[in-house]
């Protein structure tokens, strides 16, 4: 028996390591209620075979409305492999030779964030029994009848008159209609240099040399965790003609722009700047860490301005003017076609910034 946990200040994830272990070529029983589907996916893609026992209603539940139809068809998809069990709370990760039992669930935040702790066993006989209440589990649910339950009916309905409202709009929404169970999340940096192109290498290369430069990986990964809220709150997709993610030539910063505006750069000297109104409600203690300020404006009025802070942690930064700074970025999103700037985009700085896993990859090589 081994026992792990999670260092809050920590980037990895032991969880995480141990079940591409259990995974890996394996037949494999999971309980867990609530799921990150693209975590799943990225599991399932490296078993034989698995079998999925999960409160469903609680996990959609625990979706944002935009994921919530995504994760549908992820569960649609899974098909006779998942089991719904009302109240379920164990979470139980095993295959023929290893289990993992523990507090956290297959999400982003029980993988990454919380404080947790798990057990690994690999004593045959507590398989046994592992495989025996499974097994009775098994036998007594089954997989849920989508059909006849209004709610998710109405989430999906829902979800689609938003989806149609903003297609008319002209916004640019792209559909995900291919099963995500499918999808290949690469688990090691080497592999998923494998897929890349040279010119590719080239930007991964000149993204790592920035990342040395700040301050230090928590630092940077705080940042990414700012990109990551804002890419998931607008629902902004890799191919997104508004949104610019790029290295900039000076190899000083990573830069955010919406249309022709800044809105999210971290410096590697330590300060970010963000898109802030014309008199920001900002707090006496920030107030003294603002570097400098910049003027945005439109036929010659002045209509925001772009503050540079420099700060220890960006992630609580931004949170506390979060509101402020997100309203700001939904009138540009409003407003732009195209960035000005999408030349330089990165398809890269996206995927590590949405894509934890990815990310993870990238800071441990």
């Amino acid at each position: 028996m081994e026992i792990i946990y999670h260092d809050w200040n920590e980037n990895d994830s032991p969880f995480l390591e141990e079940l591409i272990d259990i995974f890996e070529e394996n037949d494999v029983m999971v309980a867990c209620p609530y799921i990150d589907r693209k975590i799943l996916s990225f599991l399932i893609s490296r078993a034989n075979n698995v079998k999925i026992v999960s409160d469903v209603v609680a996990w959609l539940e625990s979706c944002s409305t935009k994921e919530r139809v995504k994760t549908i068809e992820f569960i649609n998809a899974l098909g006779e492999r998942l089991h719904h069990c009302p109240k379920l709370h164990a979470k139980v990760f095993f295959n023929e030779s290893k289990s993992l039992i523990g507090s956290a669930n297959l999400t982003n935040s029980g993988m990454l964030r919380n404080i947790e702790m798990s057990v690994v066993l690999d004593n045959s006989e507590k398989l046994d029994e592992l495989r025996q209440w499974f097994k009775k589990l098994w036998d007594i649910t089954e997989p849920l009848d989508y059909d006849n339950m209004n709610e998710i009916n109405n989430w999906e309905k829902r979800v689609a008159k938003d989806k149609e409202v903003k297609q008319k709009n002209k916004l640019n929404i792209t559909k995900d209609n291919s099963p995500i169970i499918s999808g290949y999340i690469p688990t090691k940096l080497r592999k998923y240099k494998k897929q890349l192109s040279e010119s590719d290498e080239e930007v991964l290369s000149r993204i790592k040399k920035v990342i040395d430069l700040f301050p230090s990986l928590e630092w940077f990964n705080e940042f990414l965790d700012i990109w990551e809220y804002i890419l998931e709150y607008f629902d902004i997709q890799v191919d997104d003609q508004r949104i610019t993610l790029s290295v900039p030539k000076a190899k000083d910063k990573l830069a955010m722009t919406v249309g022709q505006r800044y809105v999210a750069t971290g410096f590697t000297r330590g300060e970010i700047a963000l898109i802030m109104p014309i008199n920001p409600d900002i707090n006496e203690e920030d107030k003294s860490s603002i570097i400098k300020q910049e003027r945005f404006t439109n036929n010659g009025k002045l209509v925001c301005k772009l503050y540079y802070f420099k700060t220890n942690s960006p992630k609580k930064l931004f949170k506390r003017y979060k509101t402020q700074i997100l309203n700001l970025i939904k009138h540009e999103l409003e407003r732009t076609e195209v960035s000005g700037y999408k030349r330089y985009h990165e398809d890269i700085l996206y995927h590590i910034a949405i894509d934890r896993i990815k990310r993870i990859d990238l800071l441990k090589d």
